[in-house]
């Protein structure tokens, strides 16, 4: 019998709007500086799992890792495309607050920058052409926020 470790990244899920977001991105920003950061959405996710039990025989014996990865210049320029605006961040004393006060927080992007995810992006696109980039995940949740019907209020949308 073979296996696979689905082995997510980072998920894209967690950029909601508000103010944590800004915290969670300033402390990605002063710690991985120009290193590039490997994304999952969580919908890639559901895909890979559900190829895992319904393709057993594609690759058994085998991570996946599935990603879009951005450095954090890449990262704001898809907040761009899709929003209009930067990704937006705070002040560097408080990304570096909360690396230091969610000790897990802090060893996980520390992990994100010493050895990171060396998923080969080619071959997760051979096995999910459609896999989600950041800027069509950030065009997804601006127009799932328009439609759920909210008010507008500020950090209420994707930008």
């Amino acid at each position: 019998m073979g296996w696979t470790i689905l082995r997510p990244v980072i998920f894209m899920d967690n950029l909601v709007p508000g103010f944590p977001r800004k915290i969670l991105l300033t402390m990605l920003r002063d710690t991985m500086k120009d290193k590039p950061l490997q994304w999952v959405a969580t919908k890639d996710l559901g895909f890979f799992a559900a190829q895992a039990f319904t393709t057993p025989a594609l690759e058994t014996e085998r991570q996946w890792v599935w990603l879009a990865t951005s450095s954090f210049a890449q990262l704001s320029q898809a907040f761009e495309k899709a929003t209009g605006q930067p990704a937006g961040t705070t002040f560097s004393l408080l990304g570096k607050a909360l690396k230091h006060d969610v000790s897990e927080m802090g060893i996980m992007v520390d992990l994100f920058r010493d050895d990171g995810y060396k998923a080969s992006l080619p071959e997760i696109r051979e096995l999910h052409p459609n896999v989600t980039t950041m800027e069509t995940w950030l065009r997804e949740c601006i127009r799932q926020t328009h439609v759920i019907g909210r008010p507008s209020v500020e950090g209420e949308n994707c930008s």
